[in-house]
């Protein structure tokens, strides 16, 4: 959720949306917001503004619903409106943003070595494409290069599971090959990944534009 100003619906919203994230459960926006709203309790209503006030003053780059979603996790579920402007929360919120900024930096110079490793492998190979590159396959066990080279810690799993889905076609990836030279959690991991990819533009975008200079440039 990103928006250049936050209306207390939007806020109201976040937060019913992120109450049943956490429940998993299913959740469907209320035909009339604004009388929902009104339902509430003078106080609750009250804490509705303040954080509306303050996620488009102080609080602007903090996100409503990730902000909220932390506040259940944090309260184990007993997360309400009075604690919207708890302090204790706003501090993890900036301690697990932090993380996950690093993280993705890390995530960013991960896939930046293994497209390295990957284009160095191709052209001491002879390798033309990034395709023929996933079609090949190492050994007397056939095992898929891509696969070897991660297994190896040439390649990490984020860059791999990237290209596996880029290149499909090209590369066979379920059945014996997933649980032999995989292994079993493979595609417990391999849909983590995507998640994650498809929940983080930037990253998203870091690694297409990447995997696209490498076709660019054969």
């Amino acid at each position: 959720m990103e928006k250049n100003e936050y209306s207390l619906e939007d806020v109201y919203i976040a937060y019913l949306k992120a109450k049943a994230g956490y429940e998993k459960r299913g959740w469907r926006i209320p035909k009339d917001v604004g009388a929902s709203l009104k339902k509430l309790s003078e106080k609750n209503r009250v804490m509705v503004a303040v954080a509306t006030q303050n996620f488009n003053t102080k609080w602007i780059a903090v996100d409503p619903e990730t902000y909220f979603l932390l506040g259940f996790e944090y309260f184990k579920g007993r997360f309400a409106y009075h604690r919207f402007t708890d302090r204790r929360l706003m501090s993890l919120y900036v301690t697990r943003m932090k993380a996950r900024q690093y993280e993705e930096e890390n995530d960013r110079e991960k896939i930046e070595r293994s497209l390295e490793f990957i284009e160095g492998f191709m052209r001491k190979y002879e390798i033309k494409t990034l395709a023929k590159y996933m079609n090949s396959v190492v050994g007397s066990g056939m095992v898929p290069a891509v696969v070897l080279h991660w297994r190896r810690g040439k390649v990490d799993l984020t860059t791999m599971v990237f290209l596996m889905a880029r290149y499909r076609d090209a590369v066979r990836m379920e059945g014996d090959i997933v649980d032999t030279f995989l292994g079993s959690d493979f595609r417990s991991q391999r849909l983590k990944v995507r998640y994650r990819l498809m929940g983080n533009d930037d990253l998203r975008e870091f690694i297409v534009r990447k995997v696209k200079e490498i076709e660019g440039r054969w």
